[in-house]
């Protein structure tokens, strides 16, 4: 039975599924084109680029 499935759906990956809305669509790619940060991500960003920025040459041990 589960052989008979397989084989009737076999060829159901390629059909073209409109499930989503222009305007959902419209917002995904907007989305993903512009990805905004929250506001701990700004922080965390923020935080490594002072780490990264600090001069270490006058540093002796």
């Amino acid at each position: 039975m589960s052989l008979i499935l397989k084989m009737l759906h076999l060829f159901d990956n390629k059909k073209k599924r409109e499930y989503t809305s222009d305007a959902s669509q419209f917002l995904a790619r907007y989305d993903r084109d512009f990805p905004s940060r929250s506001d701990s991500q700004k922080k965390e960003a923020q935080k490594h680029r002072n780490i990264f920025s600090r001069q270490t040459d006058a540093f002796k041990l």
